[in-house]
Formats: structure tokens, sequence, C-alpha cells
């Protein structure tokens, strides 16, 4: 079956190492798709995971399939801590195209977005000050859209200020509403796995015929790395 050709998706909060995962539907919509950027925001591994602990089989189908993205020239970002240990690891087993980054500025046609890591949401907390002074710094930077990482549900919504208009996103926390955020056809849209019909058709059968061992061994042992 024909994948959907976009230019971004966003998932926040993935939690590899987490029962609560969604691994299943994560991979079946990561096949689903043919990204030209995959971007991850929150936690890519729960802080509890480390690489002595084995992957569930779906997880590591996961990270899998983020290297045959890769090969097929995705490029996939995580806005996080760069000191990671575990992202890290992924990001090496993957190969250069998985870049980990602080913060994300990116220009897209006419639309200039920025992406507020979930750090710098939480040190913001319920303070509606800081929240319109970030809202007004990513206007007086030019900046038209803002993702904001936060666990929680999607939302798109316009601002209108006394500075311009400002679409405000986010795209949801993924394990516990299956939602993501896709840029396609120069618009914004928030994805729900639970509302896309074709999403059972696309089991990626080439993975399950993959020989993950070594990745495991390699992810299971810190001295490989």
């Amino acid at each position: 079956m024909k994948k959907r050709v976009i230019d971004i998706a966003v998932i926040s909060n993935l939690n590899l190492g987490s029962c609560a995962c969604r691994a299943e539907e994560f991979l079946t919509y990561l096949s689903s798709i043919k990204p030209a950027i995959l971007i991850f925001t929150g936690e890519i591994t729960v802080s509890s995971f480390t690489g002595n602990t084995a992957l569930p089989q779906a997880q590591l189908r996961i990270i899998l399939k983020l290297i045959e993205l890769a090969t097929a020239n995705t490029e996939i970002i995580y806005i996080g801590n760069k000191n990671d240990r575990e992202a890290n690891k992924i990001a090496q087993k993957v190969n250069a195209r998985f870049k980990i980054c602080k913060g994300l500025d990116l220009k897209i046609g006419n639309a200039c977005v920025q992406f507020i890591s979930d750090r710098e949401f939480f040190q913001i907390g319920s303070d509606v000050r800081k929240m319109h002074r970030i809202i007004d710094r990513a206007l007086k930077l030019g900046f038209t859209h803002l993702i904001i990482s936060a666990k929680g549900k999607s939302k798109k919504q316009w601002l209108e200020t006394q500075q311009g208009e400002l679409c405000v996103m986010h795209s949801g926390d993924w394990t516990q509403s299956l939602s993501a955020l896709e840029y396609a056809f120069k618009r914004w849209k928030i994805y729900h796995y639970s509302e896309d019909k074709l999403a059972a058709f696309y089991a990626d059968e080439a993975l399950k015929a993959m020989d993950y061992d070594d990745l495991e061994a390699s992810l299971s042992n810190p001295e490989s790395n």
C-alpha cells in the first residue's frame, strides 16, 4: 500500500523502555508514512531505562524502523538532553541522520517554526506572564508557529496579539493520546491514530523478517558502544 508522503512528523513522549510506549501502534504509524523529517520531543526513553535492560521486541523494531527511514534519507531529530546516554546509543545505531539538539528552529516555506522543549515549558509552569513573554519573543523573532513539548492533549490554536498572529501547537502525548503533528501540503494538522481507518493495513512484514539479535545485544551491552 502506498505510504503517505509528508514533510514533517512530530512525536512527543515515545517513552521507549516503558510498557506504556504503545510500540505496536507507533510501528504501524511509521510504516504508513514517508517523512522527510521525523522529530521527537519530550522523552524518547523513560528515565528508568538503561542499556542493561533489553527492549521488548516491538520497541526494538522501532529502532530498526528508524534505521530503515534514515537509510531512505529521512532526517531524525530528537529535541532533548544531548547528554542523554540512552538516546545517544540509539542515535549511534541509527546513523548520522539521527541528531540530538537542545532546541530547534525551522524555516518551512513562508513559515518560521520554533520548538519549545519540555524542560523550558516546565520552567514556565502556570506562569501566564512567562508564557506571554515566550509568545512575544517568538513573534519579535519572526516566528509564525510555536510547537510546545509538554504532556497533555494535542492542540492547535491561533493567537492574536498586538505583535501579530502566532499558531501554537502541541502534538499530544503519544503514550496517552496516540497523536502526532504532521506538516504536508503547506499546512499543519493533528494526526490521531484512532481516526486513521487505514492504519490497520500498514503491518510492516519486512521488519518481522529482520534479524535484530545483534542490535538487541549491542543495546543491552554498554561495553559495545
